[in-house]
């Protein structure tokens, strides 16, 4: 099976994206937390999230177009509006995770996480993090792979 790189530069960028359209007012805080983001309904406590038309969608690795995660959310004022953190530590908010071990976007369940990496063609492996306990996971989103 081999793998080619995605390239996130330049506008393509969705971390950027996210901070940058005009008409987006949240603000990236110092604990590297975008506040108040526009999300669908469906988006949880939790989950992986990508942005796409400035709303905050769960990631999957299942294709390109929904793999590509800034963060996970930690919380939610209202069913529309949350705030992810994109690099640092969530805790409290995940439990059952298996110390030391790397954890990486669900290509089966949206925006969840998960110890094995997506191994289908057509698949995208995304590394969200890395468990430090049983209920915290260091959050370093990584380059994306593609399987071919």
């Amino acid at each position: 099976m081999s793998c080619k790189n995605v390239d996130q530069a330049g506008n393509n960028n969705p971390l950027q994206q996210a901070v940058q359209p005009a008409d987006y007012t949240s603000t990236v805080t110092g604990d590297n937390t975008l506040e108040d983001i526009t999300c669908q309904s469906s988006v949880y406590i939790g989950a992986v999230v990508y942005i796409e038309s400035n709303t905050a969608r769960n990631a999957s690795a299942a294709a390109l177009s929904t793999s590509r995660a800034i963060g996970i959310v930690k919380s939610k004022s209202s069913s529309t509006k949350c705030d992810i953190v994109i690099t640092g530590f969530i805790s409290s908010i995940l439990s059952g995770l298996n110390d030391n071990n790397n954890y990486f976007l669900s290509a089966t369940v949206a925006g969840a996480i998960t110890l094995t990496a997506p191994s289908s063609s057509g698949q995208v492996v995304v590394k969200i993090g890395k468990a430090l306990k049983a209920d915290v996971l260091k959050v370093h989103i990584e380059q994306k792979t593609i399987r071919t």
